[in-house]
């Protein structure tokens, strides 16, 4: 992919938690990496999580990430060209010498797409630390942000560099060290920079899309999207038709449970049809909690089109990988209870959802009873005595868990609760009229409702006054606002009705106490006089049905035949459209005359419809009618059937260059698989982002590539054949049942497959062993350990040059495979030394002729009267001044796979 501003990228990442495994992969990190990291503190830890999940870096070791420690120009380079999703593979050579092997392409791809420079014509410097103004620089190029309109106020920031941290501090990546410090020249550290790429990442995008999907436990899962959602495309509005309260709106979310490499279902299913979902108060985290489904083991997350953004977007359909493993305890958090004069139940909250199966509970020592609370993650304990208001108790409990079976932490846990005592008497703080008959009225604190029937009328008519019951027809969610209704007539033959509010002093709030006082004041209801207006004429998608809007709520006058006749259609040429003999009238959603044409569609263009009085009435007093009127109706002609079907994958589990084990795979290993889509097409830019892919839960081997066969951008429908071409050199592992996950692939109208997951996969290892080490033994200063990066077979001395002084003492060396004990893979060598008596000369004999040669020879002591003790080399002796050993002769070498060993030199001193 070539690179292209951010507005344009799609980025996926995973945020988990450092205790809980459970991690998105669009790729991933595994869980165990984003768990282990020790120096990665709550400041960087959304950061770094979010570069591991999508393959931007990783860490120094397998428990540091390296927070602390300073970045490389090299280094960044990597981090900005895999963020960017940037062509590494077909980069052109920038002429830079001094690049290594890991960084190369990556600093190639940088250069040319102007991100970076060199240091010079010829040099990049990879080595060299990142500054904090370069690293500005960077940002700016890579991301192009503009930071025009502002003017930093740094003194140490010169005008070489004021564009880019103007950039910077306008777009809030990152800002001075200080009001007039930059740290212009201070080095960044991946902490740091990992920081500035996430903000970047993250600034307000053109269009909506799925961030993220994680794992906050077991019971619950949380989707992130870049941009504030409408809430009614992802939580019903209602209850109707069995939903549950707050349930998943129907089809926009599917959670699939994947097998195992042998076929065997591996994870719990869990179903969306009955999870319920939470949007937080920025619209951006949707939180899902499952209804009696454990999220465990690996789950396919789809997010389906018809989720829309707050401002009508709609957000492209998504789909992950995501691990869940819960091994985090639930932790009690606070208790809590109030009441008037006391109670016996109190609140208990927990960390996450929790089960209080065999739970126990006590108070003050005394056994309780434990049941669910009004939230997932909160328990009821009640005490078998009342607890007085104001009085402070013990609570313990035992062996709560959490559904997937963690026991509390600690176990028991121990809170004190107080019982706060709740005398305030609620109060009316305002009343409202909202309709003709209705009004609300607001109180200080929540009320029980129940306690209103009969205690809230209005009172009229002096001398003889009148009573008029309200009744309660709607409370608010935070229980304070309570709307009032009567269908009693108030106003008689008069356009307005005025009397007096009054609402009982018996009205208690949820803790029994009462108003204290009857609440009283002059209310006005004004008759509604006003006909329903209407407000546009539309068809359905179908153009068979017709629909007339209103100002207002309405109903029918007469029966639907009756309405059918008030309404005429007139096409553009003056002809009267005849509805179906059989169309039907009836008002949906409360405000809209429907005309059913009995499945006839209107042909295409525009319609003048009459509408004649009396067709509908509001409801009300007057029961309004609408009054006659003309109005313009446009029929389009129905859009073609959408295309909603997924493209299909096919997968298999041959591996093209491998042939086992003992046998070395080929340069390229290829996993080949087929798409189809025969709707719209398949988007061939899906197919070929490596994002797309992972194995065994990790980013495919660096070097990878892409081919395909059998597609045609002007007939896409056809059937592709795509080839994952994975450098063998790059896999360090051998395995036999490796899973290939393919996601997010998508056709044309943005349908996306379902995730594939192939059966066993038997993938070699390619990497060449080398020699790793060579060391002089700990206690033994005539002997050189020489370790392999791994398990070889083969190895002889004659694989070895051993340089003693500048001498090749390889004649005079010995070998000996170690078999048991700690070195056991290791070799150790030794270099014989021998004694010319007649010069007194300690030596090694390189000729071979058991006499010291000058200039031939190593000497290593002279004057030596009796010959030494050892008839070895001490490696440790001052004689000794250097020393390498060079694996030059390898044809014998292999590892287990049965890839050759490469040649090495180590210099031992």
């Amino acid at each position: 992919m070539a690179h292209q501003p951010k507005a344009y990228k799609k980025f996926v990442a995973t945020a988990a938690t450092a205790t809980l495994v459970a991690t998105a992969l669009v790729p991933a990190a595994s869980a165990a990496e984003t768990k282990s990291f020790t120096d990665v503190s709550k400041n960087y830890k959304e950061a770094v999580d979010y570069l591991l999940a999508n393959g931007i870096t990783e860490g120094t070791s397998a428990t540091t990430f390296g927070t602390t420690g300073d970045i490389t120009r090299g280094d960044a380079a990597v981090f900005i060209a895999r963020a960017l999703k940037l062509d590494t593979a077909n980069a052109k050579d920038q002429g830079f010498t001094d690049l290594n092997n890991r960084v190369a392409k990556a600093v190639n791809a940088v250069a040319e797409a102007k991100i970076a420079s060199g240091t010079s014509a010829t040099t990049f410097n990879p080595d060299a630390k990142i500054t904090r103004q370069e690293m500005a620089k960077i940002l700016v190029n890579a991301y192009e942000l503009d930071g025009k309109g502002t003017s930093n106020s740094f003194t140490d920031v010169n005008s070489n560099w004021d564009e880019y941290v103007d950039a910077l501090v306008k777009t809030g990546v990152t800002l001075g060290l200080t009001d007039n410090l930059f740290g212009a020249t201070d080095n960044v550290t991946r902490g740091q920079f990992a920081l500035f790429i996430f903000r970047a990442e993250h600034l307000t995008p053109a269009t909506p899309e799925v961030v993220s999907v994680s794992a906050i436990n077991g019971k619950q899962l949380e989707i992130k999207f870049n941009k504030a959602v409408d809430k009614d495309t992802v939580i019903t509005k209602t209850t109707a038709g069995g939903d549950i309260a707050g349930s998943l709106v129907d089809g926009v979310f599917t959670f699939t449970a994947l097998k195992k490499a042998d076929g065997t279902t591996a994870s719990n299913t869990v179903s969306a049809d009955v999870a319920t979902g939470s949007l937080s108060a920025d619209g951006k985290t949707l939180t899902v909690s499952t209804g009696a489904g454990v999220f465990e083991g690996n789950y396919t997350v789809s997010v389906n089109k018809g989720v829309e953004s707050a401002d009508g977007q709609d957000v492209p359909a998504f789909s992950t990988l995501i691990y869940v493993k819960d091994e985090v305890a639930p932790v009690l958090l606070s208790g809590n209870a109030s009441a008037k004069t006391n109670t016996n139940q109190l609140t208990l909250v927990f960390s996450e959802p929790v089960d209080h199966t065999g739970a126990v509970a006590y108070i003050d020592g005394t056994p309780a009873t434990l049941s669910a609370g009004s939230n997932a993650n909160e328990l009821t304990v009640t005490s078998s005595t009342a607890i007085d208001a104001g009085k402070t108790v013990g609570v313990q409990v035992l062996n709560v868990k959490d559904a997937a079976g963690n026991v509390i932490a600690p176990n028991p846990s121990n809170t004190n609760v107080t019982v706060l005592a709740n005398t305030t008497a609620p109060a009316v703080s305002s009343v409202t009229v909202t309709g003709e008959k209705t009004f609300t009225a607001t109180f200080t604190k929540p009320v029980n409702s129940a306690t209103f029937l009969n205690n809230v009328a209005v009172v009229s008519g002096g001398i003889s006054p009148s009573s008029t019951a309200f009744t309660v027809s709607n409370v608010s969610a935070d229980g304070k606002t309570v709307t009032f209704s009567t269908s009693a007539n108030i106003f008689a033959n008069a356009a307005t009705f005025t009397g007096t509010l009054i609402i009982s002093k018996e009205v208690q709030d949820n803790a029994g106490n009462k108003l204290g006082a009857d609440y009283s004041q002059s209310i006005t209801f004004n008759k509604d006089v006003t006909a329903p207006a209407v407000s546009s004429v539309t068809t359905d998608s179908t153009n068979k049905k017709v629909l007339v809007t209103f100002s207002k709520n309405v109903n029918l006058v007469g029966s639907a035949a009756a309405t059918i006749a008030k309404v005429t259609l007139i096409n553009s040429n003056g002809k009267v459209v005849a509805l179906d003999a059989s169309a039907t009238a009836s008002i949906v959603n409360n405000n809209q005359l429907q005309i059913d044409n009995n499945g006839v569609a209107l042909a295409a263009g525009t319609y003048t419809v009459r509408l004649a009085a009396g067709a509908v009435q509001d409801g009300l007093t007057e029961n309004n009618q609408n009054a006659a009127t003309t109005q313009t109706l446009v029929v389009k002609a129905p859009a073609a059937a959408a295309d909603t079907a997924k493209p299909v994958v096919t997968t298999n589990t041959t591996v093209t260059g491998y042939n086992g084990a003992s046998t070395a795979p080929a340069a390229e290993q290829v996993l080949t698989y087929t798409v189809v889509d025969s709707g719209s097409g398949i988007d061939i830019n899906s197919v070929l982002s490596l994002a797309n892919y992972t194995i065994d839960g990790k980013v495919l081997p660096t070097g990878t590539y892409i081919t395909t066969s059998g597609y045609s951008a002007s007939a896409p429908t056809g059937t592709v054949t795509v080839s994952l071409h994975l450098p063998s050199a790059s896999i360090s592992k051998a395995t036999t049942s490796s899973q290939l996950v393919i996601s997010n692939l998508k056709d044309l109208a943005g349908n996306v497959i379902t995730p594939a997951v192939t059966a066993a996969l038997a993938i070699g290892e390619g990497v060449a062993p080398t020699l790793a080490s060579v060391n002089i033994a700990t206690g033994d200063n005539t002997t050189l350990v020489t370790a392999f990066s791994e398990d070889v077979t083969g190895v002889t001395l004659a694989a070895f040059t051993v340089t003693l002084n500048g001498k090749d003492v390889s004649s005079e060396a010995s070998f000996t495979a170690i078999t048991v004990g700690p070195d056991k893979g290791k070799y150790y060598i030794q270099v014989a030394q021998s004694y010319d008596a007649v010069l007194g000369t300690v030596f090694i004999d390189v000729n071979g002729d058991a006499d010291y040669d000058a200039g031939t020879d190593v000497s290593l002591a002279t004057g030596v009267a009796t010959p030494p003790t050892a008839t070895e080399v001490n490696f440790t002796s001052a004689a000794v001044s250097n020393l390498k050993v060079d694996l030059d002769t390898v044809t014998s070498i292999t590892d287990t796979q049965g890839n050759l060993a490469t040649v090495a030199t180590k210099v031992v001193k």
